[in-house]
């Protein structure tokens, strides 16, 4: 259904919230893992849905964006390194900091990779009427967003429109 708060934050260590306990993933506790908490439009029954970044670095996963749709879908994004859990969605990495856009599919989870061996981060989504995914950052490299890559220089925005993953 229709969400009427979406948060996407990130935390280190362990995190209660209420009966709920989310422990950071990485081998060092430290470093963070993201978080997405929908509460529904009578704001009760809030979940929250943990982003694992998997790193034997010193980050891990970072959320810093979420968007949802009328019809009730959400998305998030953020960057990692290494290796991005989310449920049953496992993205790897191409190198340094790479940026992670995950949804609940229904039956599952869905998620894609952008970047390349140099640093990528997202700032901010936005899923368009067209149910298309707008996601503005910035980039050091020449990651390839499904329409060519751009030209090469350092520490560009981007803003792109992408399929939903």
């Amino acid at each position: 259904g229709a969400a009427d708060l979406l948060i996407a934050a990130h935390f280190a260590e362990t995190l209660q919230l209420g009966t709920t306990s989310f422990t950071a993933s990485g081998p060092d506790p430290s470093e963070p893992d993201g978080l997405v908490i929908v509460v529904d439009v009578d704001g009760k029954n809030p979940t929250a849905t943990q982003m694992r970044g998997v790193s034997d670095t010193i980050f891990g996963a970072q959320a810093w964006a979420v968007s949802s749709h009328p019809q009730g879908k959400w998305v998030a994004a953020g960057q990692y390194e290494s290796a991005l859990e989310v449920g049953n969605a496992s993205l790897g990495n191409a190198g340094d900091y790479d940026i992670g856009v995950v949804r609940d599919a229904g039956s599952g989870w869905a998620g894609h990779r952008y970047g390349d061996a140099n640093s990528d981060f997202v700032r901010a989504i936005a899923i368009s009427p067209s149910q298309q995914l707008i996601m503005i950052g910035h980039i050091w490299g020449v990651p390839d967003f499904g329409t060519g890559t751009p030209e090469p220089g350092s520490d560009r925005m981007f803003i792109a429109e992408l399929p939903l993953p």
